[in-house]
């Protein structure tokens, strides 16, 4: 995966990486939760975005990770995390990395038992 020099790499656990990206007055403005995916068209750096935490005007944090479609709410994510502080957002979108719906299957990620619900 090509290094990205607007975001640093929080975490990584080989399949799961959480970066954040300094876009906001020199203030982490909001992170992503990656998962490793094959290199494709849609997924040109060989990651899918899984999950985000983002900043809102009152300078709370909320962290949300992909969902499979809910045709009663119209969303594709779920809240793990809302009104808390930057540090939390962090950690509840890493300690809900496994739940995150993801599109494609990283090769020889280990993990092909576990169930995807966007397939």
């Amino acid at each position: 995966m090509p290094a990205d020099p607007t975001r640093t790499i929080l975490l990584d656990d080989g399949l799961y990486l959480l970066s954040v990206s300094d876009l906001h007055q020199g203030r982490f403005a909001f992170g992503e939760l990656e998962c490793r995916c094959p290199i494709m068209d849609s997924a040109p750096r060989g990651v899918q975005c899984v999950g985000a935490f983002f900043v809102g005007t009152d300078g709370q944090w909320t962290a949300r990770i992909a969902a499979p479609f809910d045709r009663a709410t119209f969303a594709n994510s779920m809240v793990v995390a809302a009104s808390v502080s930057r540090l939390d957002a962090i950690v509840a979108t890493w300690h809900a990395r496994h739940r995150a719906a993801r599109l494609y299957d990283a090769p020889g990620n280990g993990d092909r038992d576990r169930p995807n619900p966007m397939n």
